[in-house]
């Protein structure tokens, strides 16, 4: 189950790929969201800054951190095209303004790097993957071998100091008396016979 901002940032994602309307400013910015309309609205690159990094943020993290392998009916795959598609519209967007950002353009480098690692390790990514896969494996093998040899040793420790566990009367307790149940089941065989 996604949350809300979880969509909100997709369906800014779907925009973005939409070259034509955002190029030609055919939308309108409420807080994070950007939203297609007819009429043109020029924004200035300080008000595009948020709205860009939620949605690349946004997805990055669901996209690293996710176990499910669809997002509203798209693959990881999917998903990293979509924002290789995103990045180079806002890269011509920029390219457009012909205006001198330079904090917009320290979050359009921070978001090529974020996308060009996330990418790497998503497509290529046994090499990063493998060894962290072996390494929890092979943790949890030497937990396991620690935790029984404890428990051999206790056992091994507890026959030391009480060989044939001759000491223990709690084993005397547990053991039924057999003669007992014998004379029991001799009067229930008598009554059934009367």
């Amino acid at each position: 189950m996604t949350s809300t901002l979880e969509e909100l940032a997709f369906n800014n994602l779907k925009f973005l790929n939409d070259k034509e309307d955002f190029l030609a400013n055919r939308y309108t910015l409420k807080k994070q969201q950007l939203i297609k309309e007819d009429n043109d609205t020029l924004y200035s690159l300080s008000d595009l800054e948020y709205p860009i990094f939620f949605t690349f943020h946004q997805l990055i993290n669901h996209v690293h951190s996710s176990y499910e392998p669809r997002f509203h009916g798209k693959t990881k795959t999917e998903l990293l095209d979509m924002f290789q598609v995103a990045r180079e519209t806002i890269n011509e967007y920029y390219v457009e303004t012909d205006n001198s950002n330079p904090e917009f353009e320290t979050l359009i480098d921070d978001i090529e790097d974020k996308v060009f690692f996330i990418t790497q390790y998503y497509r290529y990514g046994w090499c990063h993957r493998l060894p962290t896969i072996v390494k929890d494996a092979f943790s949890s093998l030497c937990m396991h071998l620690i935790l029984s040899s404890r428990i051999i040793v206790d056992e091994y420790i507890t026959e030391l100091k009480d060989p044939g566990s001759y000491g223990s009367d709690s084993e005397d307790e547990d053991i039924p008396d057999l003669e007992d149940d014998d004379d029991d089941e001799a009067e229930v065989v008598n009554k059934k016979t009367n």
